[in-house]
């Protein structure tokens, strides 16, 4: 599996994930076409978002059947996105969903172990924004970063579990105001608002 940034929303790959995100978010979870839009485009250092690539063995239809093309050539499936900030002390991770064709396989946990494998033995923090209005999409939040090793926060109006150690009053000051709401106001309410 692997990761694409996605740099622009005329990239074929924006398309897929920005299904994904429309399905697998409650419309106060998710940022209007025209945010992501500039964010992706105006704040390409600090905003990210991506693509969950698995590339599969080209397949070629056979008198016999199907069998593997002889080219080496590969089909690539989006099966999930990322949105997430690059702060100076960690990283957010605002949005991670996995295409609904491929719940359930474990998909999300080997991407998520493999972030975190990334962060180990550094002092930065991976964070999940965890704002959600409705009880049910919150904790099935809760339980699978629970299950990944993340630990709640406990700071003033804070939703967000972090890993591998919590973040501080410090750094949730840098942050909070400073990571842009929708402009309706509906996610007003967010621990970085």
């Amino acid at each position: 599996m692997a990761l694409r940034i996605i740099k622009r929303t005329g990239d074929p790959l924006f398309g897929k994930c920005w299904e994904i995100y429309n399905y697998s978010f409650p419309e106060h979870k998710r940022r209007s076409l025209e945010e992501i839009k500039a964010l992706i485009e105006y704040n390409p250092k600090k905003y990210f978002f991506c693509a969950l690539i698995k590339q599969h063995p080209c397949f070629t239809r056979h008198k016999k059947g199907y069998c593997l093309s002889g080219d080496n050539s590969r089909t690539e499936n989006v099966v999930g996105m990322l949105s997430f900030w690059d702060l100076a002390f960690g990283t957010l991770i605002e949005n991670f969903a996995v295409n609904f064709i491929y719940k359930g396989m474990g998909i999300g946990s080997r991407c998520m172990k493999r972030i975190q494998e990334k962060y180990a033995g550094n002092d930065k923090a991976l964070m999940a924004d965890l704002f959600f209005n409705d009880v049910v999409h919150k904790a099935k939040a809760e339980a699978f970063y629970g299950e990944l090793g993340f630990e709640k926060n406990y700071l003033p109006g804070c939703d967000i579990m972090s890993w591998p150690r919590k973040i501080t009053d410090e750094e949730f000051g840098m942050v909070k105001g400073k990571i842009p709401v929708r402009p309706e106001g509906v996610r007003s309410e967010s621990p970085l608002s």
